[in-house]
């Protein structure tokens, strides 16, 4: 069975944003109607639910077709109308790199207190000095928020190449500092990132996505593993409890979708 259709086959619960993701129409039209501007004003009060269902429609459409994303939020209140309310702010939040990437609005359009956080890291307003092996020997013994993690990527990075051994002994979320990067890859690191996938197939979880994101990147692609990826994730969707473990590496096996 193609990765695509396996995906689509269940529209229940949160298999609905992996069919999203997958194109299914029926799912596409469930997850849109839950970003429109009536949805998101009525918030929990309604079918937005809550804001963390809010963010995953947001990127599950994303993953399918950016365009879509950009049409509904042209049809949004404004972040400056947005007034601290939770759903909006979730949908904002959520969306902001999206539109960044295709330039849809300028800063100016975020610049509201409710989304600051956020817009620091997407439009990088705050670039701190970072060391790769500073970090790394932090992040072994304290697990990192994603978004220090995202805002760490945004940084100027001290050293001017990263070894194979970097790659080895680096914790996981490390590889989110290669976007933008990869030609300070040595020798052998390429091949490192690869075993590190390779290992990753093994677990089909939120690390699995930091790995196959890595390899995105215009200088790594290798067809092979992503292809070896959807194949793993075909054949272990019927095991799956909970799709959330999985969405992230999903979205990213699609191909048209990259971690935050």
């Amino acid at each position: 069975m193609m990765f695509t259709e396996a995906l689509t086959r269940r529209t229940d619960g949160y298999w609905e944003l992996l069919a999203t993701a997958a194109g299914s129409p029926e799912a596409v039209s469930k997850t849109r109607n839950g970003l429109t501007c009536a949805t998101l004003e009525r918030g929990a009060f309604g079918d937005a639910i809550a804001p963390s269902i809010i963010r995953m429609r947001v990127e599950a459409l994303a993953a399918w077709n950016r365009t879509a994303l950009v049409e509904l939020t042209s049809q949004w209140n404004k972040p400056s109308e947005i007034h601290d309310d939770p759903a909006w702010t979730a949908a904002w939040t959520a969306s902001m790199r999206h539109l960044q990437a295709v330039k849809a609005f300028d800063s100016a359009y975020f610049d509201v207190p409710e989304l600051a956080s956020e817009m620091a890291i997407v439009f990088s307003t705050r670039k701190p000095t970072v060391s790769w092996g500073d970090l790394a020997d932090r992040w072994r013994t304290v697990h990192p928020a994603f978004d220090h993690i995202r805002e760490m990527a945004q940084g100027f990075l001290v050293e001017a190449s990263i070894s194979k051994e970097d790659i080895l002994t680096a914790p996981i979320a490390m590889l989110r500092l290669l976007r933008g990067r990869a030609r300070l890859l040595e020798h052998g690191a390429v091949e490192a990132i690869e075993t590190r996938a390779y290992s990753a197939l093994d677990h089909l979880d939120f690390e699995a996505a930091i790995v196959f994101d890595a390899l995105c990147e215009p200088e790594l692609r290798n067809e092979t593993l992503p292809s070896l990826g959807r194949a793993k994730l075909t054949a272990s969707l019927e095991a799956i409890h909970d799709p959330r473990q999985i969405l992230e590496l999903a979205y990213v096996l699609l191909g048209k979708w990259r971690l935050p």
